[in-house]
C-alpha cells in the first residue's frame, strides 16, 4: 500500500460491504472544523435505515445516476450545514445518494460510506464546535429543553463571538433564528438571522438565510394585523 506521510492506518466500511484498510491523512485528523455533525436521526429515516448515528461526521456526498429522470450523477463537499439543507432538498429525492463519513469508536475512527435510498431524511445536523466551546453550546442546548430561551441566547452568543469559524459563527446565529421562530418571537428571530447574513459571502446560504426572513417578517406582521383586527373601534 502507498503510504500518505503523516497519515493513520485505520478501518474504513462500506455499509453492507464489509472492513478494508484506509489511510487517514493528517487534514481530517487534525481539529479542523469541517463537514457537519449528526445529533440527531429520525427512528424510522431513510438515513436511520442507511445506519446514520447521531455522532457521525459527514463529509461528502454523491449522487448516483437515476434513469430516466436523472441520467447524471453529481456529487459536492459537505462544508456547512447550508450545503446538507441544499442536498436534502435537491438531490435526495432524485435518487439513491452516498454520504461519506466518520465515526469515533473505542477501536479509533473508521471512515464510513452510507446508501441513502430516496425518502424521508428527518436529521439535526451542526457544525463541528471546537471543544473548549462544546460545554457552552450544549449549555445553551439545555436551556432550549428547560424552556429558558433567554439563557439559550446568552450562552449560543457567547459560542459565537468566541468562534473563529465563520460557518460555525453563521450556523449558531441561523439556529438560534430558528429556535426564536419556532416559538414565535418574531422580532429575536429575524435579528439572529441578520447576524447570520453577516457572517457568510456564501449566495446559497446567503438565500436559505434571506427566506427565513421572509417568513419570520410575514408572520410578525400577520400577528400585529391580527392583534389591531381584535381591537375595539374607537370613535
Amino acid at each position: 500500500m502507498l503510504r500518505v506521510p503523516g497519515a493513520t492506518l485505520i478501518a474504513i466500511s462500506v455499509l453492507g460491504i464489509g472492513w478494508s484498510s484506509c489511510q487517514v491523512p493528517p487534514s481530517i485528523r487534525s481539529n479542523t472544523v469541517m463537514g457537519v455533525v449528526v445529533e440527531q436521526v429520525g427512528e424510522g429515516s431513510a438515513l436511520a435505515k442507511a445506519g446514520i448515528k447521531a455522532g457521525d461526521i459527514l463529509l461528502s456526498w454523491r449522487r448516483l445516476p437515476s434513469l430516466p429522470a436523472n441520467p447524471e450523477g453529481a456529487s459536492g463537499a459537505l462544508k456547512s450545514v447550508f450545503d446538507w439543507k441544499l442536498l436534502e432538498i435537491e438531490q435526495a429525492p432524485r435518487g439513491l445518494v452516498e454520504l461519506a463519513g466518520q465515526r469515533s469508536q473505542d477501536q479509533g475512527v473508521r471512515v464510513l460510506t452510507f446508501k441513502v435510498n430516496p425518502g424521508s431524511w428527518r436529521a439535526r445536523v451542526r457544525p463541528e464546535v471546537p471543544k473548549e466551546l462544546l460545554r457552552e453550546y450544549w449549555r445553551g442546548q439545555g436551556a432550549i429543553e428547560n424552556n429558558n430561551l433567554a439563557h439559550m441566547a446568552i450562552r449560543w452568543r457567547d459560542v459565537a463571538v468566541k468562534a473563529k469559524d465563520s460557518h460555525l459563527r453563521c450556523w449558531i446565529h441561523f439556529h438560534l433564528g430558528d429556535i426564536w421562530a419556532d416559538n414565535k418571537h418574531w422580532t429575536e428571530a429575524v435579528n439572529a438571522y441578520q447576524s447570520a447574513l453577516q457572517e457568510t459571502p456564501d449566495p446559497a446560504s446567503k438565500s436559505f438565510i434571506w427566506r427565513r426572513i421572509g417568513g419570520s417578517s410575514a408572520e410578525s406582521v400577520g400577528r400585529k394585523g391580527a392583534l389591531r383586527g381584535s381591537r375595539s373601534p374607537t370613535y
